[in-house]
């Protein structure tokens, strides 16, 4: 009889395999041998199967038909600039209500405690000073800390739509594919604006202050994009 496999682990995959996607650590265009990933992980077939799935329907991953071995089969697609501009849109309507309803939950009292610890994002860098840069190990910190940040945005709005909606697109997750958009020292400023509109408990401007977030990072991706376009001219 076929040993069967704990939920648990397979969630703990689906999460490894798409951190390793997020991070750079499977760069893209790299073709997916679950053989070898399973043998990496240190577990059977099955939770990988089940993870690459999952990632599939997320975008994460892409299929790929071809005339050989290495050219078919799963792959981590390659993601142009230009995806990334409609990401950031759709992230500031699903992160502008998420932040709405997180200021209306608290208001009502419910789960302070997850509250605090969503007000209390970034307050290692409460005495930063911004006029000095990020060193590369730095940002890498801020980095983690910016996705905890808006993952306990989604988590403690505590819609199940807006969740589903994040899960299936991954948008926050494919936003960071490609590292940060901004400088930290652009977008703490901006963070802690957020939050001080959370401690306020105000709903309506901290929804205004994350799509402002988000879409002042499409600007950017678009500018991006024009720069690059008008150098071939």
């Amino acid at each position: 009889m076929k040993r069967i496999e704990s939920t648990i682990v397979a969630d703990e995959v689906y999460r490894r395999i798409r951190m390793l996607i997020i991070e750079g650590k499977i760069p893209e265009g790299t073709r997916i041998d679950r053989k070898i990933l399973a043998d990496d992980l240190g577990v059977s077939l099955t939770p990988v199967n089940e993870a690459t799935a999952r990632l599939l329907g997320e975008r994460f991953l892409e299929r790929r038909s071809g005339t050989g071995r290495e050219s078919e089969g799963l792959f981590v697609p390659e993601r142009p600039t230009a995806e990334l501009v409609h990401v950031f849109a759709v992230r500031a309507g699903i992160e502008g209500i998420a932040a709405r309803l997180c200021v209306e939950r608290a208001i009502a009292g419910e789960h302070l405690d997850q509250f605090v610890m969503l007000c209390s994002s970034f307050s290692e860098y409460r005495d930063r000073d911004l006029s000095l840069p990020f060193s590369a190990e730095e940002r890498d910190i801020y980095l983690d800390a910016d996705k905890n940040f808006h993952e306990m945005l989604i988590d403690y709005a505590y819609n199940p739509i807006l969740s589903d909606l994040d899960s299936n697109l991954g948008c926050i997750h494919r936003s960071y594919i490609k590292g940060l958009i901004r400088l930290p020292e652009e977008t703490l400023p901006e963070h802690r604006e957020i939050i001080a509109a959370f401690v306020a408990r105000d709903p309506e401007l901290a929804q205004r202050l994350v799509i402002a977030h988000h879409l002042h990072s499409r600007d950017v991706l678009k500018a991006s994009l024009e720069a690059n376009s008008s150098k071939l001219i």
